[in-house]
C-alpha cells in the first residue's frame, strides 16, 4: 500500500523534471537561433529571424531586449519577428469584424428590401383597387361592390404596413449608421495595426489602440466614414477615436454654432479628412505637434 501510495508523487517528479528538461533544451534552441542573427550570412540570419517569430509570444521578453540591441541588423530582424506574430495573432481579429461589419451591412440591406416589398405590395393594392373601381363602374352588382370594398381595404392596410416599414427602416438607419461607424473604425484601428510595423505583444491586440502609435504615424492613419448632418464635435469624436489623434475646435467657433457635417470619405488620410472638415466648416486647421492635437479654428487673415 505504501509503494502505491508513492506512485503519484514520483510521476509528479518525473513530469516537473521532463518539463524542466524541455524549457532547458528549448531555452537553448532560442539562444542559438538568436546567435545566428549575427552571421555573417545573410541566408542563416534570416533564417533564424523566421524561427523566432514562430516561437515569438513564447520568448516576448527576451525579443524586447533584443530589439535594444547595439547591433542595427539584429534591432530589425528581431523587430521583424516581433511584428510578423502579432499580424499572424491579428488574422482572427480582423475576420471577426469583417464578418460583424458583413453582418451589420446585410442586416441594413434586408431591412431595405422589406421597405421595397411594402412599396411594391402598396403599388399592387392600388392596381389591384382601381381595377375593381372600374369593374364596378361598368357593372355594379353586388358582388363587384364586396370586390371594391375588399380592395379598398388591401390598400388601406397595405399602406399601414408600408408606413410601419418606412419607420422602421428610419429609426434602423439611424442607429446603424452608428453602429456600422463604430464597427468600421475598429476594423480599420486593426488594419492600421498590421500596417504600423510596430511589434505588439498578441495578448495586448484587444485593447490596442493607433493611440499607441506616434503622433506622425497617427495622422498618416486612413480612416472611412459618411457623415450624415452630424454636428462638428461628433464628427472630430469618431474620427479622434479611428485614429488616436486628439482633435479641437476653437470655443470661440462652437459659440459661434459650427455646422452639421455632411461628408463621405473611404480610405482617406485623417490629416486630409481633417482638412476636408474644416474646409466644410469655412475653418481652417493647424497641427500642433507641441501638444499632439489637431486645432480647427477660424481662417486667419492675411
Amino acid at each position: 500500500m505504501r509503494n502505491a501510495k508513492q506512485i503519484p508523487w514520483i510521476m509528479a517528479v518525473i513530469l516537473a523534471f521532463c518539463g524542466a528538461a524541455i524549457c532547458a533544451e528549448s531555452d537553448a534552441e532560442t539562444e542559438a537561433l538568436i546567435k545566428k542573427l549575427s552571421s555573417e550570412e545573410f541566408d542563416e540570419r534570416e533564417s533564424a529571424a523566421v524561427e523566432l517569430g514562430k516561437r515569438a509570444e513564447k520568448i516576448w521578453p527576451r525579443l524586447e531586449e533584443l530589439s535594444k540591441s547595439e547591433q542595427a541588423d539584429v534591432r530589425t530582424l528581431v523587430r521583424r519577428a516581433m511584428c510578423e506574430a502579432g499580424k499572424r495573432a491579428l488574422v482572427p481579429f480582423v475576420e471577426t469584424m469583417e464578418k460583424k461589419v458583413a453582418a451589420s451591412e446585410q442586416s441594413m440591406k434586408d431591412t431595405e428590401a422589406e421597405l421595397q416589398n411594402a412599396r411594391k405590395a402598396v403599388q399592387t393594392a392600388i392596381e389591384a383597387e382601381k381595377n375593381a373601381i372600374e369593374k364596378r363602374i361598368i357593372d355594379s352588382s353586388k358582388e363587384n361592390k364586396e370586390i371594391e370594398e375588399a380592395a379598398l381595404e388591401a390598400t388601406i392596410n397595405a399602406r399601414k404596413r408600408c408606413e410601419k416599414a418606412e419607420e422602421a427602416y428610419r429609426t434602423k438607419t439611424s442607429a446603424w449608421r452608428m453602429s456600422n461607424a463604430a464597427l468600421q473604425s475598429r476594423l480599420l484601428q486593426l488594419r492600421q495595426l498590421v500596417n504600423s510595423g510596430e511589434p505588439i505583444l498578441p495578448a495586448d491586440i484587444p485593447t490596442w489602440t493607433p493611440a499607441k502609435l506616434p503622433f506622425e504615424q497617427r495622422l498618416a492613419c486612413k480612416v472611412t466614414f459618411e457623415f450624415v448632418d452630424m454636428p462638428l464635435n461628433d464628427a472630430l469624436s469618431w474620427v479622434s477615436e479611428s485614429c488616436g489623434a486628439k482633435f479641437e475646435v476653437d470655443e470661440k467657433v462652437l459659440a459661434a454654432g459650427a455646422p452639421s457635417i455632411n461628408l463621405r470619405v473611404t480610405d482617406m488620410q485623417v490629416s486630409l479628412a481633417a482638412e476636408w472638415i474644416a474646409r466644410l466648416c469655412d475653418l481652417d486647421f493647424t497641427i500642433d505637434r507641441e501638444k499632439q492635437r489637431v486645432f480647427l479654428h477660424a481662417v486667419v487673415k492675411k
